[in-house]
């Protein structure tokens, strides 16, 4: 009963009522008053009518069917519960319509799925989402003609056509950071024709297998600290221009994409098409390794120009600067020019074809050395601790091979490599998207015996046992261990700076157990643990990507790691 007149109160109160946080108790898609329900259908009504920052909170593994999607235009949280999501399925044409460019929505702890034909999430204004899945969308996010600003961390993207969609038009504006997040099989579409578009995917994983990325007209794409691969049918990444007529117009005006690719890796890309097109793009690869890629039907990088008949302009260019590229397999000359023009400084690349002769290479005396040589590459790392990576051989010549007056941090160059470690170690930054450096290692083996033996030399069977993790934690460069952190689902105690971990024998074996390791030079690593008792079935699980789970507040750490050497010391440095 206090519910309904709550209800009823605040939508009579309308634009006088002040915020508030509305807690939906029904799967239902109605809005009725007077049931003693709330949906979320309800609850957004709700929220759109009370001015302020309202917080709509669903509960845990909610499953909700709509075939309307929800309008919102009010400042709004929608959250679900964080290991335990909401998830929502959508007919509707689009999902969540944020229709006005004038409020702060945030989204947060949700899985969405769609038909494949319809819209996830309609951005405007100021809009966060913080894991959030979606699924089978045509458009999981698209941006609207007003101003948008659009952040997306600790999301994943899976089987949609597109993960992102923009298609502005001249006068209007938006900017995207997707950090941290995952796209699967789902590509983007970027089309800027003359707006101020501008998109930024950080420190995430992007697995094409069928799809690809689109950059058109105007727009700018920038790909940090990244990892890319796996494209099976087409192009990875692709720039094209566009053009626009104005009103009263005869004649076109055409726009130009800008492709910035920086301290990122290529890698496991098998198509037969080029890895990277571009056609009157500005591209521009840094610190940067792309190895292991294949184009069966011809070149694996294509930089073409585009020449504007209007003006007789061509557009196009290409910088490579301590970039490797390496291990391909491609029909024809590994990068084709066509009327661009390429400079390329302390990289190791292959051979270069121009298709008109025209075309203008300049290499400096680095690279010109080793064009067409091995980068001496060890194998595709694909630890649990960081984006799959590469690292160079011991006596590589990528290592300490870069420009000897950089600085890391200015002009350009990154402070810390890919993985979030020191950028330069030794005398000079190393070529490519990590310097040699190894990640910390845990001596399981040895854990597992000091155990059974403190187990073995039991007088007591009921009295606890401890183990020293320092005892089992080393670096393979000799790097000082700053800080250990360790969690476990059963019921063990864990003092930080000693690192003594302390419990019931059969404690150890309860629950999965995660130990994050971080060295001086900011390098991580993580490792997981599961010493619980395994089934014939449970094996099978376990090969199939079933079984034990890592702990969520591991996985939170696996998030944070590489926001920031200082501010990682503070939390895991030993007193």
């Amino acid at each position: 009963m206090f519910r309904r007149a709550f209800c009823a109160l605040a939508l009579l109160l309308g634009s006088s009522a002040q915020a508030q946080t509305f807690i939906v108790n029904s799967a239902g898609d109605s809005n009725d008053l007077v049931d003693g329900l709330l949906t979320l259908r309800g609850a957004i009504a709700q929220a759109n009518a009370v001015v302020g920052h309202d917080t709509i909170l669903l509960p845990a593994d909610i499953k909700i069917n709509t075939a309307l999607g929800y309008s919102i235009t009010d400042d709004v949280t929608i959250a679900g519960v964080q290991g335990k999501e909401a998830r929502l399925t959508s007919s509707a044409s689009v999902l969540f319509n944020i229709n006005s460019d004038e409020i702060s929505v945030q989204l947060e702890n949700l899985s969405l799925k769609g038909t494949r034909d319809n819209a996830g999430v309609l951005a405007c204004g100021e809009v966060m989402a913080s894991n959030v899945a979606a699924t089978d969308f045509f458009e999981a996010f698209k941006l609207c003609q007003y101003p948008v600003g659009l952040t997306i961390e600790l999301s994943r993207f899976h089987n949609n056509r597109f993960f992102l969609e923009a298609d502005l038009n001249k006068g209007h504006e938006a900017s995207v950071l997707i950090n941290r997040s995952v796209m699967e099989n789902s590509g983007a579409f970027i089309r800027s024709k003359d707006a101020d578009l501008n998109v930024k995917m950080l420190r995430s994983r992007y697995i094409a297998e069928n799809a690809e990325m689109l950059v058109l007209g105007s727009a700018s794409l920038q790909i940090v600290d990244s990892a890319l691969w796996q494209a099976k049918k087409r192009t990875l990444l692709r720039g094209i221009p566009d053009g626009y007529t104005s009103p009263g117009a005869t004649m076109p005006n055409y726009y130009f994409p800008t492709l910035k690719i920086v301290q990122s890796t290529i890698t496991g890309n098998k198509t037969n098409h080029p890895v990277i097109w571009t056609e009157g793009t500005t591209l521009e690869i840094s610190h940067s390794t792309i190895a292991d890629n294949a184009n069966n039907n011809g070149p694996l990088i294509l930089l073409d120009g585009y020449s504007d008949s209007y003006t007789g302009v061509t557009h196009g260019s290409a910088e490579i600067d301590h970039t490797i590229i390496d291990r391909f397999h491609s029909t024809e000359a590994p990068i084709l020019l066509n009327k661009v023009d390429l400079q390329a400084r302390y990289s190791f690349i292959p051979v270069i074809n121009k298709k008109t002769g025209s075309e203008s290479v300049s290499l400096d005396s680095t690279t010109a050395l080793y064009q067409g040589s091995s980068a001496h590459l060890g194998g595709l790392i694909t630890s649990f601790s960081h984006l799959p990576y590469y690292l160079p051989e011991i006596g590589s010549p990528v290592v300490d091979a870069g420009d000897p007056l950089v600085v890391a941090g200015v002009n350009g160059v990154p402070v810390e490599e890919q993985r979030s470690s020191k950028r330069v170690l030794g005398t000079a930054i190393d070529i490519g998207s990590t310097e040699l450096n190894h990640e910390p290692v845990l001596d399981e083996e040895g854990l597992r015996a000091d155990y059974q033996d403190k187990v073995d030399k039991l007088e007591d069977p009921d009295a606890d046992i401890w183990l020293d993790l320092d005892d089992y934690v080393t670096d393979p460069d000799g790097h000082a261990i700053l800080g250990i952190v360790f969690h476990s689902q059963s019921e063990l105690t864990y003092t930080p700076g000693p690192n003594i971990v302390e419990g019931h024998q059969l404690a150890f074996k309860a629950g999965v157990m995660g130990i994050v390791i971080l060295e001086e030079t900011g390098l991580s690593a993580i490792k997981e643990l599961d010493w619980r008792p395994k089934t014939t079935s449970a094996k099978a699980a376990n090969s199939s990507g079933g079984g034990g789970s890592l702990p969520l507040t591991i996985l939170g750490a696996i998030a944070l790691l590489g926001m920031g050497r200082s501010r990682r010391r503070r939390v895991l440095a030993k007193p």
